[in-house]
């Protein structure tokens, strides 16, 4: 059952990416603002905030796709499906620079799981896309058959 859900809900996906990342950003905003403000350099308050600026910035934009997916699931939209695989490919990339050029073992490791997470939601709406608002199965020939028992009935 969980998994037939993580195979075509996109809402479920990105919830799971929308938590996953919200927690991540917090804990490596602490660990940087600790960093900064237990060690001799000024510019406690400057990083504190730019933190608190940053972590906002990057719970809502992953709120966002949330309700991008939650609404291309229940919509059976293709071009809401289109639009979270584009705001997917935009977090890929920053995910990969990041990755590239990470700076502690936390933010790679954060990195690494967002871009697994961009691939798997970018998959789940390319098969919503594809499903034509009808159900979301493995195979056309399996769609087809699902038409015919439906008709049948």
């Amino acid at each position: 059952m969980v998994r037939m859900k993580l195979y075509y809900q996109t809402a479920s996906a990105t919830l799971v990416q929308f938590i996953a990342m919200s927690l991540l950003s917090a804990v490596n905003n602490i660990i940087s603002v600790v960093q900064v403000c237990t060690g001799d350099k000024g510019g406690c308050f400057s990083n504190s905030t730019a933190s608190v600026a940053f972590f906002l910035v990057t719970a809502l934009w992953f709120g966002f796709i949330w309700v991008l997916g939650f609404a291309a699931q229940e919509k059976r939209s293709r071009l809401l499906a289109y639009a979270l695989i584009g705001a997917e490919f935009l977090v890929l990339g920053i995910a990969y620079i990041n990755f590239k050029h990470g700076g502690n073992a936390l933010t790679t490791i954060t990195s690494g799981l967002d871009i697994v997470l961009s691939i798997w939601i970018m998959v789940l709406a390319f098969r919503l896309s594809r499903s034509k608002g009808g159900r979301i199965v493995k195979s056309e020939r399996a769609r087809r058959r699902s038409i015919q028992r439906h008709l049948k009935e």
